[in-house]
């Protein structure tokens, strides 16, 4: 329970005995302290109670100051409790998710490209586009999701290429040994020619380097 002695602090005792003294020399006229209006400005908080014993009598009632009850220390409240209602996960609102659109390389492109596009240079005949893109679902997808993570079905988690082209002629469309694989993200165009470039593919040691909008195939190709 707090005190209810009116004598100052420690660190106010020495002032009010100075002012004391102040006031003898002064002819015994008041000398201001700002101790009393310390004093004035203290906030007790308090409940009333009723009597554990005697609810319905009004005039046996009990009070708690600052959380202690003396009478009957059951009543204290040594937690402090927010008096807010607790928050409700069903009524938590999510914040909208908007898709990252993905930049697309055209004619009309006009800056300097990202290395995302690769070419593959010395391809086998029996080599065709659904081969090409089980090698790319071996590479981790940089935008996947958590769930798709967790699962245990690898085809979800590899990288889709956005453009995928095996070079054909034109006339006779006898297979010319080449391709083109634009990934969505150059961390999938890193881990792509990190595994594959100078490896085997079919009986063939393929390359495999950066080729912004297939300049260098384009040269091949003529």
């Amino acid at each position: 329970m707090p005190s209810t002695s009116t004598n100052p602090p420690p660190h106010h005792q020495n002032q009010h005995s100075s002012c004391y003294h102040n006031r003898q020399q002064n002819g015994g006229q008041p000398h201001y302290s700002h101790w009393g209006e310390f004093q004035k400005k203290q906030i007790h908080a308090w409940k009333r109670l009723p009597h554990p014993h005697d609810p319905d009598n009004d005039a046996k009632c009990i009070f708690r100051v600052h959380g202690i009850c003396v009478e009957f220390p059951e009543h204290n409240t040594d937690k402090v409790v927010d008096p807010r209602r607790p928050f409700d996960p069903r009524r938590a609102k999510t914040g909208m998710e908007l898709q990252v659109p993905d930049l697309t390389l055209d004619d009309e492109f006009c800056t300097i490209p990202p290395f995302r596009e690769i070419a593959l240079v010395g391809l086998n005949d029996n080599i065709d586009e659904k081969f090409l893109k089980e090698l790319c679902k071996k590479i981790p997808s940089a935008s996947a999701t958590k769930q798709s993570q967790n699962t245990k079905n690898n085809d979800h988690c590899g990288a889709e290429p956005f453009e995928l082209l095996i070079y054909r002629h034109p006339i006779t469309g006898r297979h010319m040994g080449m391709a083109l694989i634009d990934f969505g993200h150059r961390v999938e165009s890193e881990a792509f020619i990190a595994r594959y470039n100078g490896k085997t593919m079919m009986g063939k040691a393929v390359q495999c380097y950066f080729d912004p909008f297939a300049y260098k195939l384009g040269e091949l190709f003529k």
